[in-house]
C-alpha cells in the first residue's frame, strides 16, 4: 500500500497529448500542442499559493526579458492584480468576511469558485482530491465537494488542508499509477471550468501572454510545468468552446453556467485579491501586455495636403491631443473578435485565421509576416486589423490615426526594438 502523496506526479511529462474521449477518467489530454504553441522559453512565471507580491519576472525562479521588465509590458498584472500568482494557482479560493455582532470576531465564508460534474468546488485542489479518490472511496471523496445545503468541512477548508486530507488516503501501487495516468486530464478539466466560469480570472490568465507557467511544490521544491493551464490559456485566446476538454461530442451543449459573484460582497476578500474586472483608463497595456499609445501625426499630414498649407507645430500638438488612444480589450472583446471571424460570410476566413495563429504561436512566422497575412486576410476591414493587435507579443505599441475620420488611414505598429511597421488597410500591404 502507498500513501496517496502526489509527489510522484508533480513533474508534468513533456508530451501529455492524445485524442478526446467521452470519459472524465481518461488520462491523456484531448488536444495536441507543441511546446512552441503554448509558451516562449525566454519568459517563465512561477505560480504560488503564497502571497508573493513582486513585479513580473522578479520572483524566485522567474525569468523575463529585460526589455519587457523595463517597459512594464505586463502592466495588467503588476498594477491591477498584485496577487496574480495566487489567482492562477490550483489553491486559489474566493473567500469573504461574514458580518458579526462583534467586528473582532469576523469569520471568513468560502464562496463556490466553479461547477464541474454536477458539484460545486472551492478550488481546483478540492476538485482534484475528489477526482482522485472518487473511484476508490466515493463517500470519502464526496467530502471535498460543496453541496447545495450542508457539506463536509473539507469542502470549505483551505486548499492546503484539503490536499493533506486527500494524501492521507491509502492507495495501492496500482491505484497510484491509475491516478498518475488520469491526473493530467483531470487538471485540464478543472482548470478549464475555473477560468471559463470566472471572467476576471480568465483576464489574469490571458494577461500572462505566452509566458511559460510553472509551479514549485512540496518540500523538495519540484518544478511542475503547468501545461494544462497553458492549454486553457490558448483555448480561451482562440475562442474555443471546450467540448474537447470536457469530453463532450460536437452536438452536446456545455451545461454549466458562469458563476456570478456579488462584487460588493467580494470587496472584503480575505486574500486581498482584486476580483472586479479592471476598467482600463490608462492608454498603457491590454490584458496580454500589448501597449497602446496615441496616434502619430498622419491626420495632420493629410490635412496639410488637402489645404495646401504646411502643418505647424501647434497643429501637430492639437492633433496629438485630439487623436484618441485605442482602448485595450478584455477577454470578452477578444472572444467576440474570434466569434465575428467564425461567423464571417466566407467560412474559409476562419480556417485561414486559425492557420495564421498556429504558425505565429509556433514561431514559424515572425510579427511582420503575421501582420502582412492578417492585413491581406482582412483587406478593406481596418477595424478587424486593429483589433488583431491584442494578440501581438508584449512590448508592441499600436498607433493609429482617428479611425472615425477615415478608415483608409495607415496603421502604425512600433516594435520593442523601436522599428515601425506601417499597414495599409485598404490594400492589405505593409512596410517595415
Amino acid at each position: 500500500m502507498s500513501n496517496s502523496n502526489d509527489q510522484s506526479a508533480e513533474s508534468s511529462p513533456t508530451n501529455t497529448t492524445g485524442q478526446a474521449e467521452n470519459s472524465s477518467t481518461t488520462g491523456s489530454l484531448p488536444l495536441e500542442f507543441e511546446d512552441s504553441e503554448l509558451f516562449r522559453n525566454d519568459t517563465v512565471f512561477v505560480l504560488s499559493s503564497a502571497s508573493v507580491v513582486k513585479p513580473v519576472g522578479t520572483a524566485p525562479g522567474e525569468m523575463c526579458p529585460v526589455a519587457d521588465i523595463k517597459s512594464n509590458a505586463y502592466y495588467a498584472l503588476n498594477d491591477n492584480h498584485p496577487h496574480w500568482r495566487r489567482m492562477l494557482s490550483t489553491s486559489y479560493m474566493r473567500t469573504m468576511f461574514t458580518n458579526s455582532a462583534k467586528p473582532s470576531q469576523k469569520q471568513t465564508r468560502v464562496l463556490r469558485l466553479f461547477d464541474l460534474d454536477h458539484h460545486g468546488w472551492a478550488s481546483v485542489e478540492h476538485c482534484l482530491q475528489y477526482l482522485k479518490l472518487e473511484p476508490i472511496d466515493p463517500d470519502y471523496a464526496s467530502r471535498f465537494a460543496m453541496g447545495d445545503n450542508k457539506s463536509h468541512a473539507f469542502s470549505r477548508a483551505e486548499a492546503s488542508v484539503a490536499r493533506r486530507a486527500g494524501q492521507k488516503a491509502l492507495l495501492s501501487d496500482e491505484q497510484v499509477r491509475d491516478w498518475n495516468e488520469r491526473r493530467p486530464r483531470c487538471i485540464l478539466r478543472s482548470q478549464w471550468a475555473k477560468f471559463q466560469q470566472n471572467e476576471d480570472l480568465a483576464q489574469v490568465l490571458l494577461a500572462t501572454g505566452d509566458a511559460k507557467l510553472v509551479s514549485i511544490t512540496g518540500k523538495s521544491k519540484v518544478e511542475r510545468v503547468e501545461r494544462e493551464l497553458m492549454i486553457v490559456r490558448k483555448m480561451l485566446r482562440e475562442g474555443r468552446d471546450g467540448r474537447a476538454i470536457l469530453g463532450l461530442s460536437a452536438d452536446e451543449e456545455v451545461t454549466f453556467e458562469s458563476i456570478l459573484h456579488d462584487i460588493e460582497d467580494d470587496e472584503e476578500d480575505s486574500f486581498n485579491v482584486t476580483v472586479t474586472i479592471p476598467k482600463y483608463s490608462k492608454p498603457k497595456t491590454s490584458t496580454n501586455g500589448t501597449t497602446i499609445s496615441p496616434a502619430p501625426n498622419t491626420a495632420v499630414a493629410a490635412a496639410s495636403v488637402s489645404n495646401d498649407k504646411p502643418a505647424t507645430a501647434n497643429d501637430t500638438t492639437k492633433a496629438e491631443e485630439s487623436a484618441p488612444a485605442l482602448k485595450p480589450m478584455n477577454v470578452t472583446d477578444a472572444m467576440a473578435y474570434i466569434q465575428n471571424i467564425r461567423e464571417h460570410r466566407d467560412p474559409t476566413v476562419y480556417d485561414n485565421f486559425l492557420k495564421i495563429m498556429t504558425e505565429f504561436k509556433s514561431q514559424r512566422i515572425n510579427t511582420p509576416q503575421v501582420l502582412e497575412r492578417v492585413a491581406t486576410l482582412f483587406k478593406g476591414q481596418p477595424t478587424m486589423i486593429r483589433q488583431f493587435m491584442q494578440f501581438l507579443p508584449p512590448g508592441h505599441v499600436l498607433q493609429s490615426a482617428d479611425a472615425e475620420k477615415s478608415d483608409a488611414q495607415p496603421i502604425y505598429v512600433l516594435t520593442p526594438a523601436g522599428s515601425r511597421i506601417i499597414i495599409d488597410p485598404t490594400t492589405g500591404t505593409i512596410q517595415t
